[in-house]
């Protein structure tokens, strides 16, 4: 099942070896570890109901809590970014519609 607690731990543990191998290309943040302190399932966090009665999806004060948690952790790997990247998207034309000239972003 979702909430299986072996399932998840396998499946963090692929996600954990994926990011270190990425070589910097991706990173992790630990959700789990807010979630589930000392691997304990919480439905409710600090007074607030994080999960919803199915125990796996979040409730909408759930997803507020979590938003706050992951914004500035993402601004942080966001923010330490190389600034040019070898990922820049290629200039791929597209038209508005039948008549319109090409655009190129």
């Amino acid at each position: 099942s979702e909430d299986d607690p072996n399932r998840i731990m396998i499946f963090n543990k692929l996600e954990s070896e994926a990011a270190s191998a990425s070589t910097g290309k991706a990173s992790l943040i630990d959700l789990e570890s807010e979630l589930s302190p000392d691997g304990n399932y919480q439905r409710v966090i600090d007074g607030i109901p994080i999960r919803s009665d199915d125990g796996i999806h979040f409730t909408s004060l759930g997803f507020v809590w979590v938003a706050n948690l992951l914004l500035p952790q993402i601004a942080n790997i966001a923010n330490n970014l190389p600034t040019t990247s070898s990922l820049t998207p290629p200039l791929v034309p597209f038209t508005t519609g039948s008549n319109s000239p090409k655009i190129y972003p």
